[in-house]
Order: C-alpha cells, then structure tokens, then sequence
C-alpha cells in the first residue's frame, strides 16, 4: 500500500464505518465541487446511494468521468488518484476497500 489512505486526508467528507486487517469501508459524502485529495484507494467496490459524476484524476494529471446511477455497483482498481464531485447536488456513496 502506498500513499495515505481518504479518511486521512479528507476527514471532513470521509467516514471509516468498518476497518480490520482484511477490509475497510468508508461513506463519502461529497458536495458539489468538493473533493477527495490525492490518496491510495485500496482494490475496492464502491455502491452509490445517490447518482454519482466525478472526475478521478491521477497523480500525472490524466482525469476519468465516471459515473453511476443510485443503487449503483462498480469494482475500482487500487492505486493513487483524487475525486471531485462534478455534479450539481450531494453525492453519497459507500466504499468498500479491501486489503488482501
């Protein structure tokens, strides 16, 4: 693992609701505009509990859209990169990251 992990550097839109040796999860709740910064996301599974539009870049500068409808489901790759919400309301989603 490298890097710090989103709760550590965005506390104030990041909760850790779950945390052993072989998984994390997290809620994220993102305002419009707001953003994670740069951290390491673990191999992980991320539900939308509201649409989500958010632009993942990673740390050379090469951006993402992705998107999900609510009830959502994605698998997500580890490795270093920020978020913003690129969306005109809150977006709630619930990240479920796995350390093995």
């Amino acid at each position: 693992m490298t890097g710090l992990d989103m709760a550590r550097v965005a506390p104030y839109n990041t909760k850790v609701l779950f945390d052993t040796d072989i998984a994390k999860v997290f809620e994220v709740i993102l305002p419009p505009n707001d953003s994670v910064p740069m951290h390491f996301g673990l191999k992980r599974v991320v539900y939308a509990f509201t649409a989500l539009n958010v632009l993942v870049t990673t740390p050379e500068g090469k951006g993402a859209k992705v998107t999900s409808k609510k009830g959502g489901i994605g698998w997500h790759p580890a490795g270093l990169h920020s978020v913003q919400n690129k969306a005109d309301g809150p977006e709630k989603q619930v990240v479920f990251g796995f350390k093995r």
